[in-house]
């Protein structure tokens, strides 16, 4: 427990005797590093503010580590039908400023999944949804300010500041990013990425992994929806 914690980052080492807090023996014949009043050796100071408070001393933190997405999803779509149904699923638990990532081959059913999310973000219906691979960004208004990009021909790193992705999330775009994994800023903010698998002419197998605790709250709404 912390209050254990604090109990054994505080205790004396006395040879002899019960550690003062900890409640741990100390042996007679204590190595030198566990000399008389000395501290547990695994224990280390810190700084409280400017000052340095001997009086109170905290096991090391662990080291930040980068966000690792555990959760993933995997779902097979047996037709195009599905496949909008789940991004209308999706679109509805989507927030501004969400990035999601859509990866695979040519034809893998990317712009589809877009579609199916577009329109069931509140762009009309009778909006034709296509795929930016020439524009680049397609930009859409319904519930929410909703863009499509594609970066299939995008090939440095130095062309997306001419985009605008930075400026479009802090707006609170939603932003659905075909071939985004080219690019690690842009993978890196990422909410899910969604790779499609072509299995048949009709079917799909699509994996939804998570990047960020944002993503993970995603894919825990979409598996109680199944």
């Amino acid at each position: 427990s912390a209050r254990d914690l604090w109990k054994t980052a505080n205790c004396a080492m006395r040879p002899g005797r019960w550690h003062r807090n900890c409640g741990k023996p100390v042996r007679k014949n204590a190595a030198a590093d566990e000399a008389p009043n000395s501290r547990c050796p695994n224990k280390r100071a810190v700084r409280v503010g400017h000052r340095l408070r001997r009086s109170l001393l905290l096991p090391l933190a662990p080291p930040h580590r980068p966000w690792h997405g555990l959760g993933v999803l995997e779902l097979q779509l047996n037709d195009e039908g599905e496949t909008l149904a789940l991004a209308g699923a999706l679109a509805d638990l989507l927030a501004p400023g969400d990035l999601i990532l859509l990866e695979g081959s040519l034809g893998a059913g990317k712009t589809t999944f877009s579609r199916g999310a577009i329109h069931a973000l509140g762009v009309p219906a009778d909006t034709p949804v296509t795929s930016p691979t020439f524009a680049l960004v397609h930009q859409y208004q319904g519930r929410l300010s909703v863009v499509h990009v594609d970066f299939y021909r995008l090939v440095d790193a130095a062309e997306l500041g001419e985009l605008g992705i930075d400026e479009l999330l802090e707006e609170g775009s939603v932003l659905l990013v075909e071939w985004g994994g080219k690019f690690p800023s842009v993978a890196s903010r990422a909410a899910l990425c969604i790779d499609f698998e072509i299995v048949s002419d009709d079917a799909r197998l699509l994996r939804i992994s998570s990047r960020t605790a944002r993503g993970e709250e995603l894919i825990a709404a979409l598996s109680s929806l199944r």
